[in-house]
């Protein structure tokens, strides 16, 4: 039909409808994480990420709340089946989820890149975060990054509470990041900032990071 329905984030028994959605595939799938035999990992259920469109749609779906006897959005398995351009968009349609991500996020192979990601602000609660995630329990595998950016220039608001910046996560807490290329500006603009963690992959990490290169570089000036 074209539409798909969400719960309201008010309320979590009213549908409403939008042309933004997923496509749920419940055809298991294996990937494979190195040419070891068995080195894989199997979904048997996931969403289905093709474009930049739909990469828009996972960061908003992760926020939804779902009847209590269905599996939180941001439990699930999600699967990028295509290379992402995200230059197509604004620079700030990828907004920072507010919830901890502890589903399973996955390039369909070691290949598959997302391009020109940039993440404007953050999102803010006890702390404050900004990057793919705020908090990753979960997992994420096979992805690269090129000219991907985060800019910060809200922060004078929220001095008094920790920062924590990270182009996969604000804080990886107990989670894996794995197959992972990251080209990455950060910049921290010209604001006050508090109590400061900030990296390219996590801005504080506890947890398994394998086969992750980063480059590139973290801005910060003083008034």
């Amino acid at each position: 039909s074209g539409w798909s329905f969400y719960p309201a984030e008010s309320n979590p028994f009213p549908k409403y409808p939008t042309t933004f959605g997923l496509t749920l595939v419940t055809t298991p799938i294996t990937i494979n994480l190195s040419t070891k035999p068995g080195d894989t990992v199997t979904f048997n259920t996931y969403y289905e990420i093709e474009d930049a469109l739909d990469f828009i749609a996972f960061s908003k779906m992760l926020n939804y709340t779902r009847e209590a006897n269905q599996t939180p959005y941001r439990d699930m398995n999600y699967v990028i089946t295509g290379n992402i351009d995200m230059r197509i968009l604004a620079a700030n349609s990828y907004q920072t989820p507010s919830v901890e991500f502890s589903g399973n996020l996955a390039g369909i192979s070691e290949t598959t890149f997302i391009y020109g990601l940039k993440i404007v602000n953050g999102h803010v609660q006890e702390s404050y975060y900004s990057g793919l995630f705020s908090v990753l329990l979960g997992n994420v595998y096979n992805l690269s990054f090129y000219e991907s950016e985060i800019l910060l220039n809200d922060t004078e608001s929220y001095a008094g509470v920790p920062l924590y910046v990270g182009m996969i996560a604000g804080e990886l807490r107990g989670g894996t990041i794995r197959n992972v290329l990251m080209d990455v500006t950060i910049d921290l603009g010209t604001m006050t900032l508090g109590e400061s963690h900030i990296g390219g992959i996590a801005g504080k990490a506890a947890g398994y990071v394998r086969g992750v290169y980063v480059e590139g570089e973290i801005l910060g000036r003083e008034n």
